[in-house]
């Protein structure tokens, strides 16, 4: 009699199981089963291709398994099949996981589902014989290297309601020759067509903000970009070695060019710098060795080391042992460095606004330097490494004492950090070990890390009472320092204040 009870009450539960959802709940799935060499599984109420083990070239999906519709085309399913050619998926497929296809290198077609909405990373990568693709309406977004070394691919067709493209979707396509970006993408993300060698072509829409790194390293065959008003930042090896890039157009809202971002290019000539941009980055243009027309903006506030390095036609002008870059308006914008580097000491122009980074640094013989206070802006370690500098008058205007400014200045006795400063680099003073003590005005709210690492004789007197939470942990290293305070401190510590005459006196 139990037996009878039990028996009954599974037969309801499937009944009603398969009324409710069309399909078996995952309580009475049972194994996956193989149909056509197509291993399907199910997912709650859908279903999904687990495995391919048959032996057919031309393989097509069921749209239903045990009553439920065929959704996803699961990881590694069909993972290094290299005898298949061709795929159909039925519109009841709306995902394609990670590696789904990965090394199917004799795949010639894929048939996609109209409801397919993601392709998921590297779901395709070193599918080596898809020469075409064209993706569905209603698909969303395209995962890191869905596409990537599809070395035989030549064209695809995006649709224009594709919202994200991920890192390297397309990189190592090697007979690309064209694509669209779809107006709702935002950003050209990181190797998207790197090595893509046969691209001769690309327009960006004004959707696009952002160009990111290696989007377009050695793409050897584009010839023209025209980067639109959108655009604020181009990323680190965007169009690097770009050989046959000679005409760039730059929109009027670009802050930023990044390191690397045009290295090697070695074709490009003439560019024009929109007055928004203020960071060029380290090598961002080393080895462009036919630029000769350039407009360094009065507003630019960093140039990295290297940026302009073996530009051998880059027109430069020269004053006074020093070699600048500037524009129509002010040649002097923008100091490189010395082009005699055995000088004792070097007269900046009075219209210069910002030194490159590590413009002195191999100035062996430098021993004084005074910036003009017209200068705001201070590259990285512009006097890194000067073991005979032991005087230096800054510029009443820089906002920041950058990363490394005396690094291993030896031999500097003292320096004055003007009142203008709000922040103190990384490494700044590292090493300088004949300094013995710094005032750090109250207009310092951030220091950075081991700022004065090594100065071993170095006392530093802080204008304001206490550390502020926004300094770096530990900023002095080994450097005694001390707090300021107007009367004499009733509690302990390092303190001090000025004396009569200005000089610092310890309490």
């Amino acid at each position: 009699m139990k037996r009878l009870i039990y028996a009954t009450l599974i037969f309801i539960i499937a009944i009603c199981s398969t009324s409710l959802c069309g399909c078996m709940l995952p309580l009475l799935q049972g194994p996956t089963r193989t149909t056509g060499g197509v291993e399907y599984k199910l997912i709650g109420e859908k279903a999904a291709v687990a495995k391919y083990t048959g032996t057919s070239k031309q393989v097509t999906i069921a749209d239903t398994y045990r009553g439920c519709p065929v959704t996803i085309i699961d990881e590694l399913a069909f993972y290094d099949c290299t005898d298949i050619t061709s795929v159909t998926l039925p519109d009841t497929v709306t995902t394609i996981k990670k590696n789904a296809f990965l090394r199917c290198t004799a795949l010639e077609t894929v048939n996609f589902s109209a409801n397919l909405h993601a392709i998921d990373d590297n779901a395709f990568e070193k599918c080596t014989s898809l020469t075409s693709i064209n993706l569905p309406e209603k698909l969303n977004s395209i995962g890191i290297r869905a596409f990537a070394d599809c070395t035989n691919l030549t064209s695809v067709i995006i649709p224009d309601t594709l919202k994200v493209i991920c890192n390297g979707a397309f990189a190592q396509c090697e007979k690309l020759t064209t694509v669209n970006i779809p107006t709702a993408v935002t950003a050209i993300s990181h190797s998207l067509f790197s090595g893509c060698k046969s691209l001769k072509e690309i327009r960006l829409h004004d959707s696009i903000k952002s160009i990111l790194s290696s989007a377009f390293s050695d793409c050897k065959n584009l010839t023209s970009i025209n980067i639109p008003d959108s655009v604020t930042h181009i990323g680190a090896y965007a169009f690097n070695r770009c050989n046959n890039l000679h005409d760039v157009t730059l929109g009027d809202k670009l802050t930023k060019i990044d390191s690397f971002a045009f290295y090697g290019c070695n074709s490009l000539e003439n560019l024009i710098f929109p007055d928004s941009l203020t960071y060029i980055g380290y090598s961002a243009f080393q080895e462009c060795t036919k630029l000769n027309g350039l407009n360094i903006p009065d507003g630019i506030t960093y140039i990295g080391r290297y940026a302009f390095l073996k530009c051998t036609n880059l027109k430069y002008t020269f004053d006074k042992h020093v070699k600048y870059l500037g524009n129509e308006n002010n040649p002097y914008v923008a100091l490189i460095a010395p082009y005699d580097s055995f000088a004792n000491t070097y007269e900046i122009n009075p219209n210069t606004k910002t030194i490159a980074s590590y413009a002195f640094s191999e100035c062996d013989k430098l021993t004084h330097v005074t910036i003009p206070d017209n200068v705001l802006y201070l590259g990285d370690s512009i006097f890194e490494g000067c073991d005979y500098l032991i005087s230096v008058t800054m510029s009443q205007s820089i906002p920041a004492i950058p990363n490394s400014l005396f690094k291993n200045c030896s031999r500097l006795p003292e320096f004055e950090i003007p009142d203008s400063v709000t922040r103190i680099g990384d490494n700044a003073f590292f090493s300088c070990k004949n300094l013995t003590s710094l005032i750090i005005p109250s207009s310092v709210v951030e220091t950075g890390s081991w700022s004065f690492q090594y100065s071993s004789k170095l006392s530093l007197y802080c204008e304001h009472t206490k550390q502020p939470n926004t300094w770096f942990n530990g900023f002095n290293y080994d450097c005694p320092v001390y707090y300021y305070s107007e009367s004499k401190p009733t509690t302990r510590g390092n303190f001090w204040h000025y004396g009569d005459n200005g000089e610092v006196v310890v309490w």
